[in-house]
């Protein structure tokens, strides 16, 4: 067996502040609820990407779990990290980690990243604009055996 090339991603529209946007999902993951509006894919956050059982995590673990996943993902972006590459495509900046996995993270920020690339998916509210081109979540990319995410375009 050989290596596997894998990468994870989290994208924002050109020019937004990344700042902002750290605060702005702060402060949702403050209000987050059991079986709210985004329960569906935090659900799936905490069971597939964390490896927890939501079922027995109270409102205040979740918020905390989601808080510091947030924290800690902004980190290299904020920092900056020579294992983040940042480009920018079709009126988005996306920033991106990866390389050659043995069964493990490729990079030190990869697992960061991809809980923060999930969580920027999964707090998004849903809109109806047109997006530039189509974005799957961190986990379907990453996790092709244990199938896709809920509302992943790659399901359809």
């Amino acid at each position: 067996m050989g290596a596997d090339m894998i990468y994870t991603a989290v994208r924002f529209k050109e020019g937004q502040d990344i700042l902002k946007a750290k605060e702005e999902m702060l402060q949702i993951a403050k209000t987050l609820t059991v079986k709210g509006e985004h329960w569906g894919k935090l659900e799936h956050f905490l069971d597939k990407i964390m490896g927890l059982d939501s079922e027995e995590l109270n409102e205040e673990e979740v918020r905390g779990l989601v808080s510091e996943s947030i924290i800690d993902g902004f980190e290299p972006l904020i920092e900056g990290s020579r294992q983040v590459a940042t480009m920018a495509v079709g009126g988005l900046v996306i920033y991106l980690t990866g390389g050659l996995s043995f069964g493990d993270d490729p990079t030190d920020v990869f697992e960061t990243m991809r809980r923060l690339g999930y969580l920027r998916y999964a707090l998004e509210p849903e809109s109806d604009e047109d997006e530039t081109f189509t974005m799957m979540c961190p986990y379907c990319l990453n996790n092709k055996e244990d199938g896709h995410a809920p509302n992943c375009e790659r399901e359809k």
